[in-house]
């Protein structure tokens, strides 16, 4: 992510709080934006020329689903929570697509934890937001069938720490995944293979 040429993909913008940091994080990094809701584009589109990062951030009004992009972003990031599951799959192999050999998936989902209560106002808040209800098991499944290979579950952060990383696709040369990244870890893409991961908030 760190050398020359590295492009993120992040999908829901939201306000554009993941783009700046990540484009602040590596100086050389260019992030495409996607969301299909113009009131989310316009806060994100206030805080990218707020950071000074219209140069490299680049915001588009579209959702998951409609990304026509191929083999163009290094990263992606899914936010769950936000993409209906009714287009999940859809999205998933969009993404797959614009990946390029090599690239990496981050697939965020809310934790629903062990208690009860606090599993049923997870899914409820989920419901809420339009978001996808899968569990790992299935999400890790739908990952699989678009083409991602060495799909596995990462726990939830603890404060003050990195989530994880995910997924590495196949054809990128191998250059050590790990060192792309930044030095957080993930999946070694030695193999050339196309991989994925669920990340666990």
């Amino acid at each position: 992510m760190g050398s020359p040429g590295g492009s993120l993909l992040d999908i829901g913008v939201g306000a554009a709080g993941l783009s700046v940091a990540m484009a602040r994080l590596w100086p050389s990094l260019t992030v495409v934006v996607i969301d299909p809701w113009e009131p989310s584009l316009a806060l994100a589109r206030e805080n990218v020329q707020s950071a000074g990062l219209t140069d490299r951030i680049e915001l588009r009004e579209q959702a998951a689903e409609d990304v026509s992009d191929t083999d163009a972003f290094d990263l992606a990031w899914i936010p769950s929570a936000f993409i209906p599951e009714t287009v999940i799959f859809a999205a998933c192999e969009t993404v797959y697509r614009a990946l390029r050999p090599g690239g990496w998936l981050l697939f965020a989902m809310a934790s629903p934890g062990t208690d009860p209560v606090t599993a049923s106002l997870v899914r409820l808040r989920t419901v809420f937001w339009g978001g996808c209800l899968m569990t790992y098991d299935q999400i890790e499944t739908l990952l699989k069938e678009c083409g991602f290979t060495d799909v596995r579950t990462l726990p939830a952060a603890k404060p003050n720490q990195s989530a994880g990383q995910a997924e590495s696709r196949e054809r990128r040369s191998p250059s050590a995944a790990g060192d792309d990244l930044g030095g957080h870890g993930g999946v070694e893409d030695g193999n050339h293979h196309r991989s994925g991961s669920v990340l666990h908030l």
